[in-house]
């Protein structure tokens, strides 16, 4: 049986003023700390209801683009912020609790464990706020930082276009940095502290956890006569290393640099979203609008077809693939790939859900509309 949800109601106006993958740590006790749900962007959480069924709770109009969707923190707060560059802070009820200006867009955040809610803006400057709005510390890099990465020991993982992958402690202090040329896209980290990088133009790095570098890859996109190639890493739960590139292709690394395999998505020039299940299940989110799953030798198990151009899924334990498109639709498939709920929202989402620890999700969408939908 499908589910579905007719009626999107949307209030609220900006004020002006001021979980993760099964081998993960408990990461504090928030259910979505960070884009992708944990270190490593598996888009997984254990959180799942039994019945495919979704309602409207609640809606916030910020009046400017949301890219990405909010982070939750342990108390269910939500946090996100806008191309405007303003930082909500919404409580369960989509009440504002607070709202802080920055200097650029804000893309996406990060909570650690402490409560301190991590923020890159447009012109480079990451701010660290605590839990109430306030600076604790700022950190500038030389170029728009890509969403932060936070790992359960506190090490703060900031990728940024001026070439740099930033490690920087609680206070906002650099550890180190590793040049790895171009601009780099979100870091990914695995369980064991191994963090992968791989900027523009073809290279993959695997560094450990104190910046030295362990081994390097390639994609299709070194052989492309261009700087501009876009690679986005990934790590499954077992240690797998997962690229998705502007070639096209979704390239598969064991641990220790070895190709496993690769995946053609058909999509040059635009690189596909991933979430990542157990058994080596990926699942992947294409600018051409389908859904596609593979088993762990990557090779097909289903396609759905969308409505239109997607981003990463998210998944709800192994039994629901949460996929937002740029018609507004938000569909949640089962694991064989039937359509069982669908949403429509006011504007394109450009990217996947949160979910919360009871199963309700979150997301946010081009017209700057932030959703909250409870089973």
């Amino acid at each position: 049986m499908m589910i579905v949800a007719t009626v999107v109601v949307a209030f609220g106006v900006p004020p002006v003023g001021a979980a993760s993958a099964p081998d993960l740590p408990s990461y504090g006790r928030s259910p979505w700390p960070m884009l992708g749900g944990d270190p490593g962007h598996t888009g997984f959480s254990p959180h799942r209801p039994a019945v495919p069924a979704w309602t409207l709770h609640c809606s916030f109009a910020t009046g400017s683009r949301v890219f990405h969707p909010p982070v939750i923190s342990s108390d269910g707060a939500m946090y996100f912020g806008n191309e405007a560059g303003w930082v909500y802070r919404l409580d369960r009820d989509c009440g504002v609790v607070w709202s802080r200006l920055v200097a650029g867009p804000v893309v996406s955040l990060a909570i650690a464990r402490d409560g301190t809610v991590v923020v890159p803006s447009g012109d480079g400057t990451v701010y660290a706020l605590d839990p109430d709005g306030d600076i604790r510390w700022t950190f500038a890099a030389n170029g728009f930082v890509e969403p932060p990465v936070i790992v359960p020991g506190g090490t703060i993982y900031l990728a940024s276009h001026d070439g740099y992958l930033y490690a920087l402690d609680q206070a906002g202090t650099e550890l180190w940095r590793f040049f790895a040329g171009g601009h780099v896209s979100w870091p990914a980290v695995a369980a064991d502290g191994s963090v992968y990088v791989a900027p523009v133009g073809g290279l993959v790095y695997a560094l450990s956890r104190d910046g030295s570098l362990r081994w390097t890859a390639t994609t299709g996109c070194s052989g492309l006569g261009t700087s501009f190639c876009e690679h986005r890493p990934y790590v499954g739960n077992d240690g797998t290393v997962y690229v998705s590139a502007d070639d096209g292709l979704i390239y598969s690394f064991g641990r220790d640099g070895e190709l496993r395999w690769t995946y053609d998505t058909g999509m040059v020039n635009s690189e596909a979203g991933l979430a990542l299940a157990s058994g080596g299940r990926v699942f992947i989110g294409s600018h051409t609008g389908e859904v596609v799953a593979l088993n762990g030798d990557g090779e097909e198990l289903w396609t759905y077809d969308a409505s239109g151009s997607l981003g990463a899924p998210a998944l709800g334990g192994n039994q629901w693939v949460f996929a937002g498109d740029a018609s507004g639709k938000l569909t949640v498939l089962d694991r064989t790939g039937q359509e069982r709920f669908f949403f429509h929202a006011l504007g394109i989402i450009r990217w996947g859900v949160s979910i919360d620890r009871d199963g309700s999700v979150a997301f946010g969408t081009y017209d700057g509309v932030v959703y909250s939908l409870r089973t």
